[in-house]
């Protein structure tokens, strides 16, 4: 429920039963220093939050240090909140009526001019997709940010928490705060941003497949709208009416280029979250133990998968396995034997350092690839490259 801007800091209703079990909070208070009398500031924020029906658990945080929540407690959600401590429980207020299972709530600040130019230019860099001034003052579920991972002093620590929301695939909302006149989030340290950049980059980011297909690095952004031509061309050509399967979707634009009522499958549950928030349909599970009966799929669309999974006879019998007579195979993965691939590989390396050639433990090139499928009784269709290094080919099972 929403409330206008002049009831911030009125006496809340109790928001859970007396027979519910209150939800917990990790409270961290960002505060320039501890000064005497913060023991009653913080015993009354303690009575406003019983009051609304929240366990908190508040960490007092002077700047230069790092909040260390207590590994062993279990909470729903975690809150920043950057105010003089006597005025924390408007802040807890405003933020818990605004709170949201699905996003990182923050609140905006009260701009000033050349702080919130920094700001923004700082979220465009990191591709947060925010528009407005953050305060450092916000909650979220733990499930985006994850108490047991804080790292960083106190200064640092709200941004951290933005981009590790983006990395587990949830939103960022901005609620308009002007009756709590916050000043912007602190800038991070110069030395910080290297180390921000590389986690909101990772392979690991719930939507590094996504933006990989609208990357900066024009190479990147080339070498991925070619995979995805080259696959929904042999789609468009091979495939045959009924279920089909994206395995190993990741946060793909592929997935939703697929006939309506296709599936994504996949073992990152963030990933998954930015494709059901794309109205896709997934599955969350991995490719050597799918969810479906025997012969269902009509088409199955496996890229860049196998080359990350050891062996070969767990994917293939499962693919095998859920696969129709008949069906559709279209498959993709670094071709080994070409030296175009093995020289983008090392470049990679090179630029890329964080990224995922290394993951690489499986190594497959064209002839090895089609004499294990053929044994397995698919019937080779096609075999296109991106850029001749990267191998997709369209089988039939038989």
């Amino acid at each position: 429920m929403r409330r206008s801007a002049g009831d911030a800091g009125r006496e809340p209703k109790a928001t859970v039963n007396d027979s519910e079990q209150a939800p917990t909070v990790i409270a961290i208070i960002l505060c320039p220093e501890i000064r005497p009398g913060m023991e009653d500031d913080g015993a009354r924020f303690r009575e406003f939050a019983a009051r609304c029906g929240i366990r908190v658990e508040m960490l007092l945080a002077p700047e230069g240090t790092t909040p260390r929540p207590d590994p062993d407690l279990r909470a729903e959600w975690l809150s920043i909140i950057s105010a003089p401590l006597k005025r924390a429980h408007e802040v807890l207020d405003f933020l818990w009526q605004r709170r949201s299972t699905e996003a990182l709530v923050v609140a905006e600040a009260c701009a000033q001019k050349n702080r919130a130019t920094s700001l923004v230019a700082l979220a465009r860099f990191l591709e947060l997709g925010i528009r407005g001034v953050p305060a450092a003052s916000l909650i979220a579920p733990t499930e985006a940010v994850m108490p047991s991972k804080i790292q960083g002093d106190a200064r640092t620590l709200p941004v951290r928490l933005l981009v590790e929301a983006r990395v587990n695939g949830f939103p960022i909302v901005i609620e308009p705060a002007r009756q709590l006149a916050l000043p912007p989030m602190p800038f991070p340290r110069l030395a910080d941003i290297p180390a921000l950049w590389k986690s909101r980059n990772s392979f690991e980011a719930a939507d590094y497949d996504r933006r990989a297909f609208d990357s900066r690095i024009l190479p990147q952004r080339i070498w991925q709208r070619a995979r995805y031509r080259v696959i929904m061309d042999l789609f468009r050509k091979y495939a045959g009416d009924g279920p089909t399967v994206d395995i190993g979707c990741g946060s793909s634009v592929i997935l939703p280029s697929l006939p309506r009522g296709a599936i994504g499958v996949d073992i990152s549950g963030p990933k998954l979250r930015i494709q059901r928030a794309a109205g896709c349909v997934t599955v969350r599970a991995d490719v050597r133990h799918l969810p479906f009966p025997d012969n269902w799929a009509m088409n199955v669309v496996c890229s860049e998968v196998i080359e990350h999974l050891r062996g070969t006879s767990g994917w293939l019998n499962e693919i095998r396995r859920v696969l129709r007579p008949g069906g559709l195979l279209i498959i993709g993965t670094p071709d080994y034997g070409r030296p175009l691939w093995r020289i983008t590989e090392q470049i990679y390396r090179v630029v890329m350092p964080h990224g995922y050639a290394d993951d690489h433990v499986s190594r497959y090139a064209a002839a090895s690839l089609d004499a294990i499928l053929r044994e397995a009784q698919f019937r080779s269709l096609s075999r296109r490259y991106v850029f001749g290094a990267e191998l997709i080919a369209a089988y039939r099972s038989e």
